[in-house]
């Protein structure tokens, strides 16, 4: 069992020719379609027109866009626009840009042209979407070959409309784990839907996870960039064959075979048509132990989508309150905390209830967070800082907060639980000359969410959580950008695969409509409904129920498209404010 590190795919995987596809339709230009047959599932067909014999220059671009949705036998059709040593070169995978507006192509002679298009997302080699929403920019020289024009100088990659991607390609999650084998860690991927899916699926999870999460998880499968896996379908069964490299399999111990059968199971069974996984070595079948045979200290317990608590905390009259659906109650035992004119209050998941930190009003008067548990006759002060974040409790012992500290950007981590260790800053190099206005740790510990500022432009990302051996958070890592905004204020997880982020109403601007959407990791983006003078949303992972506050109502909650003011049993409007779900 190894950390991931983004290794190079494993070779040698057989074609699979099963599951899920969608019609087929073609991109915008001169494309031509099959009709799919049912049994080749896994199987996007699309047959681009070839070049035509005298087409002018710019139509033999706007045709290798075109063709840029015919995959088949490695984009045989697409090469045919470029030029002998173009086609040699080129590598269709490499990028692929999305768009939804039309590109502008400009000559700029008879054998060149600019072409401008805004890239609403883009998905690398590996899979990964990212969001940049930016203008790019591509020049396309063109030669005479054999006395047809051909391209010289693709894009290093295809130029897909927004309908050519959905139909090409399907979102799957390959799942990693957390470094203590607590949870399975989501790795959302986009892959085209071809012959031979099921075994670029398990290449992927083999090669290890995307770049940008690698040093925070951890994978069943060693680090051995020469290991070779074998996949194929049994139709009949519905049972995914997975034939493992005999050197490698005879050195697994009965908990890493569970865990490589979990792997492997949880990432295949996504999949239309498989509903189990078989593990070979040299086609010969393992002898995988049920789990019950296995001592409970060596068997995979991990939890695949973690649901946080329904009971809320939040602020009442001044002090801490929790809120599960409609019905109100005090934080018991916990006691007075007006004088320190608490807000923003938090509670972790795995321990709801038995402590919660808020950021309030030290004795002198500076901004400063707080633990405190039942019982406590004052709260602990733990951090001294300006312009702190809400704070996010993990589960495995810290509390997080960003902090202003002069010019820079400080992301604290403290324990709440003794036995995690000591108080800590957290390093992210990239958050250098931008500002954190919300951060939220995942339930699996390893993956912050938050909305960052740059220089007034908003990004929401997601940055890899990375600890030292005892489990101390040591750095943030780069972050996969998931929206470049330009106005959300906050974010929370909504899943383990998703965020919902918003717009917060100033209280000193006069009340504007703000917005709330929901992003999947995979790139998708759903817009919710605006919400006039927003002030807070609440969202948890793996609940259903999404409230929000504004200065009329403090308890809206999101039933089908509209926010519904809620009342408690007694018909009495909720009153508690500032609140959120345990995390």
């Amino acid at each position: 069992m190894t950390r991931g590190t983004g290794l190079a795919a494993a070779a040698a995987c057989a074609a699979v020719l099963l599951t899920a596809c969608a019609p087929s339709v073609p991109d915008d230009g001169p494309v031509g379609v099959s009709e799919v047959q049912p049994e080749e599932e896994y199987t996007y067909v699309a047959n681009p027109d070839p070049p035509q014999p005298g087409a002018e220059p710019e139509e033999i671009i706007q045709g290798f866009l075109a063709a840029g949705v015919g995959v088949q036998d490695d984009y045989a059709v697409a090469r045919e626009y470029l030029t002998d040593e173009a086609s040699q070169a080129w590598v269709p995978e490499q990028t692929t840009w999305i768009h939804t507006q039309e590109p502008e192509i400009t000559a700029r002679g008879e054998d060149a042209f600019d072409m401008s298009v805004v890239v609403d997302s883009r998905v690398d080699e590996s899979g990964t979407m990212t969001r940049p929403e930016a203008v790019e920019s591509f020049v396309f020289e063109l030669e005479q070959q054999d006395g047809q024009w051909r391209i010289a100088t693709p894009p290093e990659g295809t130029v897909l409309s927004e309908d050519a991607f959905n139909n090409a390609y399907q979102d799957l999650t390959l799942y990693f784990f957390d470094p203590e084998l607590r949870y399975a860690v989501p790795d959302a991927r986009w892959f085209v839907n071809q012959p031979g899916l099921p075994a670029e699926i398990v290449n992927e999870l083999v090669a290890g996870p995307a770049q940008w999460l690698s040093e925070a998880v951890v994978s069943a499968f060693p680090e051995d960039p020469e290991l070779t896996v074998s996949t194929d379908v049994d139709t009949e069964t519905q049972t995914a064959q997975v034939d493992l490299d005999p050197v490698m399999a005879s050195g697994l111990d009965d908990a890493e075979l569970l865990l490589i059968e979990e792997q492997l199971t949880l990432v295949l069974t996504q999949l239309q048509g498989v509903t189990s996984v078989e593990i070979t070595a040299g086609s010969v079948e393992l002898d995988i132990p049920d789990e019950d045979e296995v001592p409970t200290e060596d068997r995979p317990d991990i939890e695949v989508n973690p649901v946080t608590s329904d009971t809320q905390v939040g602020i009442l009259e001044g002090e801490l309150a929790r809120q599960q659906g409609t019905t109100t109650f005090a934080a018991e035992g916990v006691p007075e905390l007006n004088e320190y004119n608490p807000r923003l209050p938090a509670t972790p998941a795995a321990a709801e209830g038995e402590v919660f930190a808020f950021v309030g009003d030290n004795e002198d008067g500076e901004e400063a967070l707080f633990h405190v548990r039942p019982e406590d006759e004052a709260p602990d002060e733990v951090v001294e800082a300006p312009g702190m974040t809400r704070p996010s409790m993990d589960n495995f012992g810290w509390t997080w907060v960003a902090a202003d500290n002069g010019d820079d950007q400080v992301i604290h981590a403290v324990p709440y639980d003794d036995s995690a260790g000591s108080a800590t800053q957290v390093s992210a190099e990239w958050l250098e000359g931008r500002t954190v206005t919300s951060m939220r740790i995942a339930q699996d510990g390893t993956r912050a969410a938050l909305v960052v500022d740059d220089a007034g432009e908003r990004m929401v990302v997601i940055a890899p959580v990375i600890r030292n051996s005892e489990g101390v958070p040591r750095l943030l890592g780069p972050p996969l950008l998931l929206e470049d905004s330009g106005s959300m204020d906050e974010v929370r997880w909504s899943e383990n695969d998703a965020v919902i982020t918003w717009q917060r109403q100033d209280p000193d601007e006069p009340v504007e409509v703000m917005s709330i959407r929901e992003i999947q990791l995979s790139g998708e983006i759903e817009e919710y409904t605006s919400v006039a003078g927003l002030l807070n949303v609440s969202a948890g992972e793996g609940q259903d129920a999404i409230y929000a506050e504004n200065p009329d109502s403090a308890y809206y909650q999101l039933i089908g498209d509209s926010w519904q003011p809620n009342a408690n049993v007694d018909d009495h409007q909720i009153e508690i404010r500032d609140y959120a779900y345990p995390g």
